[in-house]
């Protein structure tokens, strides 16, 4: 007869791959999270310039679709404001780290 839930024995798991997994998955993500905010941040500071990329997309991609990478090669200002959100606030160290 199987035991009830509530009594079955929990399972320990402790693999050290689960925890690494963990931490990279966390510290990707808040990666992604603070470009992204940067991103926000400067469009807010800087309504002309977000006109300026939206009517960029809007003459490219039109709006009835979605942006797809095709439509790369034909959005250099946006392409620069991407690259200007990455040296702006980089998610990472970029030089070396002297201790």
């Amino acid at each position: 007869m199987e035991q009830p839930y509530h009594t079955r024995r929990r399972i320990k798991h402790s693999k050290p791959y689960e925890k690494t997994s963990l931490l990279k998955l966390v510290t990707n993500y808040s990666k992604s999270i603070s470009t992204a905010l940067t991103f926000f941040m400067c469009m807010i500071l800087n309504p002309s310039i977000q006109k300026k990329a939206q009517e960029e997309l809007d003459s490219v991609v039109g709006t009835s679709r979605l942006p797809m990478i095709r439509d790369r090669a034909h959005l250099p200002y946006l392409r620069a404001i991407v690259a200007e959100v990455y040296r702006f606030c980089p998610a990472v160290p970029l030089g070396k780290l002297f201790i």
